[in-house]
């Protein structure tokens, strides 16, 4: 912390940095001006007078020393004269006029009030000085996270654009190697618009443009003639001829969104940005995490089979067709090396969105989205959901148990003959651990702030993030964790509900509010209702009026 000395005269001194002591003399009379967005002032007891910014939002500092401490505005209106604050965080809202400078006494208005005796106006106030928006992009990846450097190569592109193209006939380069003629031929007119989609979503979530050019791209699409076991390879972003180079095999597969060929062209292209397979180099991934969830760079599927049953109208037999789910884009360790090699798009996704999943959706989605109060509805979920609001998390949204997915599959059918024939058909895929069960099924990027969610009717668990919170449970027997920041708002609905808070009792302050109960530490506060448990740190456990003061 920087230590700044204003003992040289009376007057006034502008302080511009946050995070700086200030000291003065007993014999003079300084005022120190504090300018917008400065916090974390620790004064000692011979600063005189402090000003505030008007428009300063949250004001936070430190009184070092028993002392007198004068606050007033600009215009030298007096916001506080304070006592005796002895080594008290002091946290002044100027668009409420909330001063809190001790654990028991809070200045509302100018007016210093017990807060054991606060009225429901002034608990309002309050819940606002806890209040934590935030409606645009947090921090995003960087090198140094979990699972970035086990897919980053080193290899990248040092270019804004990056151009590609298609290939019409072989490059005179291509001919010295035979794994890049044989069969050659262009990508069909399917392939090309798979390729512009894709390109156009990598748009949305980086700092860089890919651009389709006519010819001689630095990434060049091709299709080739390849073992029955390889869909595709790309090379690295090199200095190479083929640098940055993509071939599709001959043998097409689908290229419709989550498709095996739609899958194909994001994991080759995430080599040609210079995204590495998770299992090489001397850096790996751990196998628990080496798989399609965590990275498309992983050869290993997810739990990840959706199962279409089919009843033919000619004869009235029954047919399945197993089908592979994959990721839409990228996973949630993809986006963030692609982010910390070529930064993030921050203007993709930036209203209020709301997005909604349950079991039949069959998804593996990464959320980015840079700005907005946003919303995960989950209220049409039968399953159980376990969902982190941080950035950074991937989570598992409506899982089904066995039981679950059979008696899904036979409504789907809704004829009774065969709903043994399908009871069979789902504990085989079972057996081999590939049925889709909806776990690690969503992930939320590094950098994404949600501020809202809706969650359904199975027993799910919540965590909050860092900024206010409306979490609508469910009739399940939910449990939400809180402690992240912010001024959350929690309805429990039916069941058995259970708020967590990381913290002891003599930390909270619990009241009656509106037709609940505000509770509230220092530094956050929860306004609930239909909560039945609130289980603290310590693991103690209490009824919410067990906790009012």
């Amino acid at each position: 912390m920087a230590k700044v000395f204003l003992n040289r005269d009376d007057g006034s001194y502008i302080i511009a940095n946050s995070n700086t002591e200030l000291f003065g003399s007993s014999n003079l009379n300084e005022i120190a001006i504090i300018e917008p967005t400065v916090e974390n002032i620790y004064i000692s007891s011979t600063i005189e007078s402090i000003s505030l910014s008007e428009n300063i939002s949250n004001f936070k500092l430190l009184q070092g020393f028993s002392s007198n401490l004068i606050i007033k505005d600009l215009k030298n209106n007096l916001i506080a004269n304070i006592t005796d604050i002895d080594e008290k965080k002091i946290i002044f809202n100027k668009s409420t006029y909330i001063l809190t400078y001790s654990d028991d006494k809070i200045l509302i208005n100018g007016k210093e009030i017990e807060k054991d005796t606060l009225s429901s106006d002034e608990l309002s106030l309050l819940s606002k000085t806890l209040s934590n928006t935030n409606y645009s992009l947090g921090e995003v990846g960087d090198k140094d996270l979990d699972g970035i450097s086990s897919i980053n190569s080193t290899y990248h592109w040092d270019k804004d654009i990056i151009t590609y193209s298609f290939n019409e006939s072989i490059p005179s380069y291509y001919r010295s190697d035979d794994s890049l003629t044989t069969g050659f031929k262009p990508l069909d007119v399917e392939q090309r618009e798979a390729v512009r989609d894709i390109t156009k979503e990598i748009n949305g979530l980086l700092n860089i443009t890919l651009k389709e050019v006519d010819d001689d791209g630095d990434i060049r699409f091709s299709v080739v003639d390849m073992d029955s076991d390889t869909a595709g390879f790309a090379f690295f972003p090199t200095s190479s001829s083929v640098g940055g180079d993509v071939f599709l095999s001959s043998e097409k597969a689908d290229v419709n969104i989550g498709g095996f060929g739609w899958h194909t062209i994001v994991h080759e292209l995430g080599h040609a940005l210079g995204l590495k397979h998770p299992f090489e180099g001397d850096n790996k991934l751990p196998s628990n995490l080496d798989n399609k969830a965590h990275t498309v760079m992983s050869y290993t599927n997810s739990s990840n089979v959706k199962l279409n049953f089919e009843l033919q109208e000619d004869d009235g037999s029954i047919h399945v067709e197993y089908q592979y789910i994959n990721p839409e884009l990228y996973s949630l360790y993809d986006v963030s090396a692609l982010h910390a090699i070529y930064g993030a798009d921050s203007s993709t996704a930036n209203e209020d969105n709301i997005y909604s999943f349950e079991y039949g959706d069959f998804i593996y989605k990464t959320i980015w989205d840079t700005g907005g109060n946003d919303t995960i509805d989950l209220s049409s979920t039968k399953g159980e959901t376990s969902l982190d609001l941080r950035g950074g998390t991937l989570n598992s949204i409506d899982v089904y148990t066995k039981d679950e997915i059979i008696s899904f599959y036979q409504e789907s059918v809704d004829v009774s003959y065969y709903n043994d024939w399908i009871r069979d058909v789902v504990n085989s895929v079972d057996s081999y651990g590939l049925l889709y069960t909806g776990e690690d099924n969503l992930a939320i990027a590094n950098g994404v702030i949600i501020e809202n969610v809706y969650l359904g009717s199975g027993d799910d668990e919540i965590y909050d993030n860092k900024v206010d919170n409306i979490i609508r449970l469910g009739n399940g027997d939910d449990k939400v964790h809180i402690g992240e920041g912010g001024y959350d708002t929690i309805d429990g609905g039916d069941g058995n509900d259970i708020i967590y808070i990381d913290v002891n009792r003599d930390d909270i302050t619990v009241k009656n509010y509106k037709d609940g109960y505000l509770l509230y530490t220092d530094s956050y506060g929860v306004e609930f209702k239909n909560i039945e448990i609130i289980i603290l740190g310590d693991g103690a456990s209490f009824n919410p009026n067990e906790l009012l003061t």
